[in-house]
């Protein structure tokens, strides 16, 4: 049985189709996703933990901007060793005494770990205590950051810490 001429024709037309569609499968590739990929997501992880290391460094150390220019003060005490004083607590007032040769100046007070003075320290200190001098505080003078008032009524003074130009004193009550 012999094939006619259109019959030939459409067997070609066929397989020229098929041809056509096995060639586009070979060749097929799948499309690339889109987004980030796990080594470039990697690489971000990594800069941003090195750049938080280095901004914590650098806060901590207090390493001032390069354009900045620190000059340490004239009047800064180059004594470092603790405050020698002392200070009670009679009920009503803080008694606080100074028993060194020098002054004390520019000072905060911390009560309790969180009531200062002056109110908004360490911004703003005052003068200090004289060599000898004993001065006295009202509770009341002491207030937390968010502006809350000591009340030695119903709260325990149990500590009292003070910094006057790099010097500490601490002391404690039962």
């Amino acid at each position: 049985m012999s094939l006619t001429e259109e019959q030939k024709r459409k067997i070609e037309e066929e397989e020229r189709y098929r041809a056509s569609l096995r060639s586009e499968v070979h060749n097929y590739q799948k499309p690339k996703k889109k987004g980030i990929g796990c080594f470039n997501l990697i690489g971000i992880l990594f800069l941003s933990f090195v750049l938080l290391i280095a901004v914590s460094m650098y806060r901590s150390n207090g390493i001032p901007p390069s354009n900045t220019t620190v000059i340490p003060s004239p009047k800064a005490s180059k004594n470092t060793d603790d405050l020698v004083g002392n200070v009670n607590f009679d009920g009503a007032q803080f008694n606080m005494t100074n028993q060194e040769a020098i002054d004390w100046e520019h000072c905060w007070i911390t009560l309790n770990k969180d009531y200062f003075y002056p109110s908004n320290a360490p911004a703003q200190k005052f003068n200090g205590v004289k060599a000898g001098e004993t001065i006295t505080f009202s509770p009341g003078e002491f207030t937390k950051k968010d502006g809350t008032r000591f009340n030695a009524f119903s709260i325990k003074p149990q500590g009292m810490s003070m910094d006057c130009d790099g010097r500490f004193g601490y002391w404690a009550w039962n």
